[in-house]
């Protein structure tokens, strides 16, 4: 795998250059997104410049590009298609460096051109990063698509939290940053990501737990003993979290109903929804859960994955 890893001092904007370089995850650290030069991208770079600042990390914006082997044509016109996608990656990398720069000067920018497939290649790079960033659909994608393959394997497989962009234009700052919560690993990780995510934006943390009864046959009185059992719990989770967090303002809700119902119900007033990768009741061999999915594929705002 062939790449190029270009540093550049905060203010100053990268020169892209062509495949040949570094080894790959030789500039780690800070915030990842990758491109492709889709209007989606383009909304994926402006959501990770402005993380990379609240977080005050540098942010690198990788290209992969790659000809897949059909056993066809001949090995000049290969050449030759592979020249002019080079010259596209960096024309889409001088571009998005360029806007990045112009967001944020005091962001160190950083480019990385890959010739490789982008699903294993941002996988590997994932490893050296605490945030990838994706858009919800690339130019590779059918307008019916509502996820990009692309950001399927990569949500299912990284090696750190991923963030798939939706929605931004019409997200309210002030909105809350809202969590699906349950007692699971990457739930319990999810509820810190999403403490850490309100702090930056200095807005308020919804943490939403959905619960339905295991059979038809109960009381109502045996149903409301068991939402008071939930909500306590729940409110005792969340203190311990929100203790490391002091100033954030929290609010704590249970709902009677489907976790992908109760979440996309509330991430409609969210500026992000965070979740974890796999529920609790969700099998351990699956490397991303039903809700989880279902939010990177439908929620009206930004979605953190954690694992």
């Amino acid at each position: 795998m062939s790449d190029v890893e270009v540093e550049r001092s905060a203010g100053q904007v990268p020169e892209p250059a062509g495949p040949e370089g570094s080894a790959a995850g030789d500039a780690a650290g800070g915030v990842l997104v990758a491109i492709d030069g889709s209007e989606s991208s383009d909304r994926a770079l402006a959501w990770a410049v402005a993380e990379a600042g609240g977080r005050g990390v540098p942010l690198t914006i990788v290209h992969c590009y790659y000809w897949p082997s059909t056993g066809l044509g001949a090995m000049d016109a290969v050449g030759f298609l592979m020249e002019g996608l080079e010259e596209d990656s960096r024309e889409i990398l001088a571009a998005a460096a360029k806007q990045a720069a112009e967001l944020a000067p005091a962001t160190e920018i950083r480019t990385a051109s890959r010739l490789s497939p982008p699903v294993p290649t941002i996988v590997e790079m994932s490893r050296g990063y605490e945030l990838v960033v994706l858009g919800s659909r690339g130019l590779g994608g059918f307008k019916g698509m509502l996820l990009g393959s692309v950001s399927t394997g990569v949500v299912s497989s990284a090696q750190c939290p991923v963030a798939i962009v939706r929605g931004t234009e019409d997200i309210d700052p002030a909105a809350p940053v809202v969590v699906g919560v349950d007692s699971s690993p990457s739930g319990e990780a999810a509820l810190d990501e999403a403490f850490a995510a309100a702090r930056r934006r200095g807005c308020s943390v919804v943490a939403v737990h959905a619960w339905q009864p295991p059979t038809r046959h109960v009381t109502a009185e045996q149903e409301e003993t068991w939402q008071q059992s939930i909500a306590s719990e729940l409110e005792a989770k969340v203190a311990e979290v929100s203790a490391r967090f002091p100033g954030v303002p929290v609010e704590v809700v249970t709902h009677r109903d489907r976790p992908t119902a109760a979440l996309l119900a509330r991430a409609q007033n969210a500026q992000l929804l965070v979740v974890g990768t796999r529920g609790r009741s969700e099998l351990k061999g699956v490397l991303l859960g039903s809700t989880s999915r279902a939010m990177v594929q439908h929620a009206p705002c930004p979605v953190l994955v954690v694992r």
